[in-house]
Formats: C-alpha cells, sequence, structure tokens
C-alpha cells in the first residue's frame, strides 16, 4: 500500500466496508474457479468428456479441433482442458486451431480456407 493511500485510511477517507467487499468477492471468486477447475473430472459431464477423449487417445485417433476466434464452444473447451500451444495437455492425438477474426459459420472467405486446410492435414496423416 502506498503511503498515501494509508494516510487516506487513517484519515477515514476510503470506505473501508467497500474496500473489504471487494477485496472478498474477488478472492471468493478466484476460489470458486480453483474449485470449479479441481472438481470438473467429478461431474457427470466432466467424466463423459474425459472418457470420450480417453478413448480416441486409446485408439491413437487424431482429433482436430478448430474454432473459431469468437465461437462460444472455446469458453467451454478451456473449462475441460488446459491447451498448452497448438495441441492439449494429456492427449497428444489432438490438435487445437483457432481461426483469427471469424465468426462460428465462418463467414470470412480465409476462415473456409483454415477450416479446409485443417481438415485435409487431418485426413492426411
Amino acid at each position: 500500500m502506498r503511503a498515501e493511500t494509508f494516510q487516506r485510511l487513517l484519515r477515514g477517507e476510503l470506505d473501508i466496508r467497500a474496500i473489504l467487499r471487494n477485496l472478498t468477492r474477488g478472492v471468493a471468486g478466484r476460489i470458486r474457479g480453483l474449485a470449479r477447475k479441481l472438481l470438473r473430472s467429478r461431474t457427470a459431464e466432466g467424466r463423459a468428456v474425459y472418457s470420450a477423449f480417453d478413448e480416441l487417445k486409446q485408439r491413437d485417433v487424431p482429433l482436430a479441433l478448430v474454432y473459431a476466434e469468437k465461437d462460444p464452444g472455446r469458453e467451454h473447451f478451456n473449462f475441460y482442458f488446459d491447451q498448452a500451444g497448438s495441441g492439449v495437455q494429456g492427449f497428444d492425438n489432438v490438435s487445437v486451431a483457432i481461426i483469427p477474426d471469424a465468426d462460428h459459420n465462418l463467414t470470412p472467405e480465409h476462415s473456409r480456407k483454415i477450416y479446409i486446410d485443417a481438415i485435409r492435414s487431418l485426413a492426411l496423416k
């Protein structure tokens, strides 16, 4: 804490309740996020997701996940997987491509080209 801020606190110029409330919300949010991440494999959906990916890994099936940059599915993906570069941590058979400046329907021409290239690459493995 800066000296000036500390002096304002001592003079009663700062709303201590609001400060504590904001700190509590921030800490609680981080704890909630960490708890969700730690428990993600224990939910029915989490078990189904990891089971499907494990089965594909055991069968050595290559899997390419292609998302548009603003695709709402990325949030779901990011919840379940810790991405490492263009792969997925713990799943060597999975590659991930994010298409920049694209919508979910791959409307821009460049996005369709990237998508087709990803499919070709997977098919030629």
